[in-house]
């Protein structure tokens, strides 16, 4: 039998459950100072998702996994 993936629901996580962490991770100062991304724009992204006024992008998934690893391992 091939394996079968699935899909997390992250769409739900980040705007649910996890909003209030992800917010907090896009505004502290670490996180605006590093050259990887816009911290801004990610900032004003994300709450508009929050508010409804654009859809969901997994970018916002994914920087915020960059950042939480670059905390654990960026010397």
């Amino acid at each position: 039998m091939d394996k079968m993936g699935f899909v997390t629901p992250e769409e739900v996580w980040m705007k649910g459950e996890l909003a209030p962490r992800i917010l907090e991770l896009f505004s502290t100062p670490g996180f605006r100072e590093r050259p990887y991304w816009d911290a801004e724009r990610v900032l004003e992204n994300y709450q508009a998702f929050l508010e409804g006024k654009s859809p969901y992008s997994t970018e916002f998934w994914r920087i915020a996994c960059a950042e939480m690893w670059l905390r654990q391992f960026d010397a």
